[in-house]
């Protein structure tokens, strides 16, 4: 299983980019098997930054989808508007699954917390046991699942953890419960050496379409 992402910073006033992040979501949901979603960045990312994601089983799959966008008059409409409130270019990735069973549906205001960093690559295999270890454990700490990802392009050796909660509050409270555990801390501290130092990142992201 993949995690497709398209991120993108949207320069625009609330009352524009919202609904036009809400219509191009539901543009492409109609017309793809993609059960794709909308977040929003609140902390670890730029503002205004938006996140778009999608479960796809397959490249192939994710591929077909996309190609049959590009004669969707309606969807190449609004990309054209959207070239303009977006300044810079966004990026697309492609994250391959490693740990979990993430679910393709999650309500609108729930919350996704993301924690990413880059493993050294001589020691990927166990940077990757590591972070299995590490996902099993916040689960049991905060009862909430994990999942972890490895980039499948881009740069090497990135992985990245996400927990998604059903608001802000159970955010908060799985944060906190992490940040006091004994084994979660135990665990940062064996980590020395598997990563290349600076690159660890956590962000909040909450859905919005």
């Amino acid at each position: 299983m993949y995690l497709f992402s398209r991120t993108a910073v949207v320069r625009a006033n609330p009352r524009v980019m919202f609904p036009w992040v809400q219509q191009i979501t539901e543009v492409v949901r109609a017309n793809t098997s993609l059960p794709v979603s909308a977040w929003t960045a609140s902390f670890g990312a730029p503002v205004g930054g938006v996140v778009w994601s999608a479960l796809v089983r397959s490249q192939a799959e994710l591929a077909a989808d996309m190609t049959s966008l590009l004669n969707n008059q309606e969807y190449l409409d609004l990309l054209a508007t959207g070239q303009e409130m977006i300044p810079v270019a966004g990026q697309d990735a492609l994250r391959r699954l490693v740990h979990g069973s993430p679910e393709s549906e999650h309500g609108l205001g729930s919350v996704s917390s993301v924690t990413w960093g880059t493993a050294t690559l001589s020691r990927i295999g166990e940077a990757l046991e590591w972070s299995v270890d590490m996902a099993q454990h916040a689960e049991k700490t905060t009862g909430n699942p994990v999942s972890v990802w490895v980039n499948a392009f881009g740069l090497m050796g990135e992985v990245t953890f996400f927990s998604i909660y059903d608001d802000v509050a159970a955010a908060e409270t799985g944060q906190l419960a992490l940040n006091s555990d004994q084994g979660y801390l135990e665990r940062l501290h064996g980590s020395e050496g598997l990563w290349i130092p600076g690159s660890g990142n956590q962000g909040r992201f909450t859905r919005i379409a």
